[in-house]
């Protein structure tokens, strides 16, 4: 992928360096200087990265010869001799303290240590940034393709009424428009850094689309089990062989895979940069900007970032969507529906426990579904398909302990619970986890619901 750089010389696209030898140090350094002055004109970034390569080799072959032409005497600074007399650093130096200072021997020993680290360094990050780019490239392929064969199809032949469009489609071509203007930035630009956090601001328009994926891959999964006609068209497209055989699903997946993708090709550019480098600075903000590290010696205040809010808002957005099928099939005691949904409400955990019944000749154990959300905790039992509730407790009211730990019983999964009836009256029932480990969840669980609510809306809690 082509960059530009400065045009004033002649493009080296073609160039043959096989005839760099080294006959000798003067030659060699003669043909170094030739090809450092080749770099500015590099056509291409292949070319570019295979001439840093060949400078940094022919450095490395330099060094070996000056290190060979001194081998013969025993004093000369970095012969083998001279190494071995020299004594190691001190145990009690921090080993950071330590490696600096065989770094500065090293380096003093052979000055050109520093330069053949600094280009192959150089020769990394240009491979990082190509592959940045790259698969830029590929992925704006991709969104192409949804769009082309499968997004505007649809629409022109209303295979889906404009509601479901919208609901599996979203904002797509904003999407694309997204990322045609960071591609852009990357091709024509010197500074990636500053291409990347120019957009990351238009990056959380993902935060809308990733957040529900899931649910639009849901809602075409439904709708394909009834509309035979649009399920006919996908099989047609599915065969054409630019859509390399990936079904819609699957494109419908890559905005959401390639936002997780940034940080990682970030991070790898960044590891290669100096912090000397002018794109450093800049890499450092859009990283911070992106994802939800903070950068070394950057002082920007912590700010919300793209991948962070994109998780965020997928998570509340599950959530949610559990909260409106568990809505569906929980009832009262007369068969009403209970209502759950509140738009601060947030479902924190959803399990089955068993509660242990002791008879007078046998011994049960009835399963029985707790939903415990960040204000309340609901217990139900299942009854013909749905979930009566038999108790409906806000977080004021509950209390959760381990009573493995009173010594009653040697059962070191069991939970005892206060809670609070729908008339009004308190209960404290002993439940049954699946492990030791899942009991002690609970308690956190709980008491981490407890702590947040009590600081947020509640007065203090009471105790057994």
């Amino acid at each position: 992928i082509a960059r530009k750089r400065p045009s004033a010389e002649p493009s080296l696209g073609d160039h043959d360096d096989s005839h760099f030898q080294v006959p000798c140090r003067d030659d060699t350094m003669r043909q170094l200087e030739q090809l450092g002055a080749m770099l500015p004109a590099a056509a291409d970034r292949t070319t570019h990265a295979r001439l840093l390569r060949r400078l940094a080799d022919e450095l490395a072959r330099l060094r070996s010869g000056s290190s060979s032409s001194t081998a013969g005497n025993g004093a000369a600074v970095g012969s083998p001799a001279k190494r071995r007399q020299e004594s190691p650093p001190s145990a009690a130096e921090p080993p950071n303290k330590r490696q600096h200072l065989v770094a500065a021997k090293v380096e003093a020993a052979d000055p050109l240590a520093a330069p053949v680290r600094d280009l192959q360094m150089e020769g990394k990050r240009e491979k990082a940034i190509d592959e940045l780019i790259s698969t830029e490239k590929s992925y704006l392929d991709d969104i192409t393709i949804l769009i082309t064969y499968f997004v505007q199809p649809i629409r022109e032949r209303q295979l889906l009424p404009p509601d479901q469009q919208t609901q599996v489609f979203g904002a797509l071509e904003t999407v694309l428009g997204v990322n045609k203007a960071l591609y852009e930035m990357l091709v024509q630009g010197d500074n990636v850094g500053r291409a990347l956090g120019n957009c990351a601001a238009f990056l959380r328009l993902y935060s809308t689309f990733c957040s529900s994926q899931d649910q639009r891959i849901e809602t075409l999964n439904k709708i394909l089990s009834k509309n035979t006609a649009l399920k006919l068209f996908l099989e047609q497209t599915h065969k054409l062989p630019v859509v390399r055989k990936l079904d819609l699903q699957t494109y419908l997946s890559k905005p959401a895979l390639r936002l997780c993708k940034y940080p990682l090709l970030i991070r790898e550019i960044l590891k290669n940069t100096p912090p000397t480098h002018s794109d450093y600075d800049t890499l450092c903000h859009a990283e911070k900007q992106i994802t939800d590290v903070s950068c070394r010696n950057h002082n920007e205040h912590h700010k919300p970032k793209v991948v962070a809010e994109v998780n965020e808002m997928k998570r509340k957005e599950e959530s949610h969507q559990k909260m409106l099928q568990i809505q569906r099939i929980l009832v009262d005691e007369r068969n009403r529906t209970v209502t759950i949904l509140n738009h601060k409400r947030e479902l924190v955990k959803d399990q089955i426990l068993y509660e242990p019944y002791i008879g007078w000749a046998s011994f049960s154990r009835t399963p029985v579904r707790y939903l415990l959300f960040n204000d309340i905790l609901i217990r139900a039992v299942e009854k013909g398909g749905k979930f009566v509730t038999s108790s409906l407790s806000d977080l004021d009211n509950v209390e959760c302990r381990d009573f493995s730990a009173t010594g009653k019983t040697p059962d070191k999964t069991v939970l005892e619970l206060r809670l609070c009836t729908p008339d009004g009256k308190h209960e404290q029932v002993l439940a049954l986890a699946a492990s030791e480990e899942d009991k002690l969840q609970w308690l956190r669980d709980v008491g981490s619901a407890k702590e947040v609510h009590a600081n947020t809306f509640a007065p203090p809690i009471s105790t057994f």
